[in-house]
């Protein structure tokens, strides 16, 4: 678990440097997207199984974020993920979670790249689990955010390749210790673009 944080943390402040240098290359990168873009992934997520324990799990699903440009580079984004797995630290229960978080998208251009950071908000639903002190026990709902980036490739005029996305999620669903988890979210998938009438312009 520890080893899939570092490099998690290395690749995300990879992408943020490249991010930043980028925006410092004033009249070397073209302009952002001006058009919305709807993104379907595929995500592996790590969590631990409690606060100071080191049973680590993984779980798998997907989420679609659409993306809504207002200025060369800044736009608005709504994400909304899902992920699961029958085995919580290789016991009997098992996870699913949902979130659902919107925010601002920072994306700039070098040729056929964007680099994109993010940061969301929102809210997280867990479930077909076990949540101590919860009115439902199976169930909880909780807050989210987001904070992460990523990088895709242009190869056609409707469609990209996200190659690499990676997110840091925070919640609080319950948990009978202090009700705070930490996971790292890694994906990849596709981004298709979508008619310049649904911005924010």
């Amino acid at each position: 678990m520890r080893i899939h944080h570092y490099i998690s943390g290395v690749v995300l402040a990879g992408i943020l440097l490249l991010s930043a240098m980028a925006h410092a290359q004033s009249g070397a990168t073209p302009n952002g997207p001006s058009a919305p873009d709807l993104s379907v992934t595929y995500n592996t997520m790590f969590a631990n199984a409690g606060p100071a324990q080191c049973g680590c799990f993984r779980l798998n699903g997907g989420t679609m974020e659409l993306g809504l440009p207002n200025t060369a580079h800044w736009g608005a984004v709504v994400n909304l993920s899902g992920e699961t797995t029958g085995s919580v630290n290789q016991g009997s229960t098992g996870l699913s979670l949902i979130t659902y978080t919107a925010g601002v998208r920072y994306t700039p251009t070098i040729g056929r790249f964007r680099i994109f950071s993010h940061a969301l908000v929102g809210g997280a639903r867990g479930f077909d689990s076990y949540f101590p002190n919860s009115p439902n026990s199976n169930a909880a709902t909780g807050f989210a955010l987001i904070a992460g980036g990523g990088l895709d490739v242009n190869t056609r005029k409707k469609v990209s390749f996200r190659i690499v996305q990676v997110d840091y999620l925070f919640t609080d669903l319950p948990n009978s210790i202090n009700n705070r988890q930490n996971n790292i979210l890694l994906g990849a998938g596709v981004l298709f673009h979508l008619p310049s009438r649904f911005s924010l312009h």
